[in-house]
């Protein structure tokens, strides 16, 4: 009975040890996968970007063979570079390469007698961004030897932009540094190129709607304007902002107006100054930041991003609602503030599409060329 037990215990401890190895292995299976680069899952139409194919988790891997394959219609192959994991002497195989049908088979082995263990980048590859829309990258017949007990692979989804990309955004200015503060701001950029913004504002705040200055309100207040001339940063998902805009404002202020001549006077005695937007918190929030002047935050209201082709394509500075397109709406907003000036009556912030303070006759013929355009 005794001499029953010593051969099944060897056994069953025999029995746990394959079953823990073989758990390690499903724990930490190989894989293979295509990785953008930092640019993130983005591509842009016209231009190049590089994808890494990466390993993981090798054991004692001696050779790699990889089908790499990609859509013709939205990419073509550039250029790649094979990176074998391991020290010379190494052979890298002659790559196939067919434009056609959209795939590269790259292979390498170690002459070597020394195996790989671990992660690492097994070859980069260059492509070019020919149409915009969504695509992937993907591992085929991989072929590893020795064979791993569990092989995974993972692609890549690559969403390519047209070659404008368009950002707007408006929203209510809440502080002028220690001081609270009410005003308005209206930007639209496109990403990379150029960006047009203007704000408003008054300290201390001047009506919860709209600035009103006349009636006289009976406390002192001052009147801030802006405008950017040159904006010489336009990006989208910069420094840890959705949207960051740098360059040269035109600034203006007055203390207490008390009249429309007043108010115009403001356009005439701009100083230039550098400064900078950011938008953060998931485009609910910004910080403007310019030379002479207290920090000034407020609250994102409504923005957008769009892309398209037409290169061509204007500033939709008469898109009052800010819903991407020029129609009747944007026509009827202007229709109802023509003839008013910055703080009186029926002056309305976002239908002064030239910002030059009042809504006249050149709002309106602006709105009309562009009445029907989309963006």
């Amino acid at each position: 009975m005794r001499s029953c037990v010593r051969c099944v215990l060897p056994s069953f401890t025999l029995l746990l040890m394959i079953f823990s190895s073989v758990g390690v292995y499903a724990e930490a299976p190989t894989i293979l996968k295509v990785v953008p680069e930092p640019i993130g899952l983005v591509a842009k139409e016209g231009q190049d970007f590089q994808v890494h194919v990466d390993v993981y988790n090798a054991v004692d891997m001696i050779s790699f063979q990889l089908k790499i394959s990609w859509d013709p219609q939205y990419v073509e192959y550039a250029s790649h570079v094979v990176s074998p994991p391991w020290q010379p002497p190494v052979s890298i195989l002659p790559p196939t390469i067919n434009q056609t049908e959209g795939y590269i088979i790259i292979a390498a082995i170690t002459n070597g007698g020394l195996s790989f263990a671990g992660s690492a980048t097994l070859a980069t590859i260059t492509f070019h961004a020919l149409k915009s829309g969504n695509t992937s990258i993907s591992i085929s017949e991989p072929q590893i030897y020795p064979d791993p007990i569990i092989l995974e692979t993972e692609n890549a989804s690559i969403t390519i932009f047209p070659s404008i990309t368009w950002a707007s955004m408006t929203g209510k200015i809440t502080s002028y540094g220690p001081d609270m503060a009410y005003g308005l701001v209206n930007v639209f950029a496109v990403i990379k190129n150029r960006a047009d913004g203007w704000f408003v504002f008054t300290v201390p705040p001047m009506g919860p709607i709209r600035i009103q200055i006349f009636p006289p309100p009976p406390t002192n207040f001052t009147l801030y304007i802006a405008r950017i001339v040159n904006a010489s940063t336009v990006e989208l998902n910069c420094n840890e902002s959705d949207l960051l805009i740098s360059g040269f404002w035109a600034v203006s202020n007055i203390t207490k107006p008390t009249s429309a001549k007043d108010i115009l006077g403001l356009l005439h005695s701009t100083t230039l100054a550098s400064g900078e937007l950011s938008v953060t918190n998931n485009w609910t929030t910004f910080t403007i930041n310019i030379e002479g002047l207290e920090t000034i935050q407020g609250n994102v209201t409504s923005h957008w991003i769009r892309q398209v082709d037409d290169t061509n394509t204007k500033i939709p500075y008469c898109d009052t609602n800010h819903d991407g397109k020029i129609d009747v709406r944007d026509i009827a907003q202007v229709a109802v503030a023509y003839g008013s000036t910055l703080g009186f009556d029926r002056y309305e912030f976002n239908a002064d599409s030239n910002f030059d303070l009042r809504i006249d006759a050149r709002d309106v013929a602006l709105c009309s060329s562009l009445y029907g355009k989309t963006f």
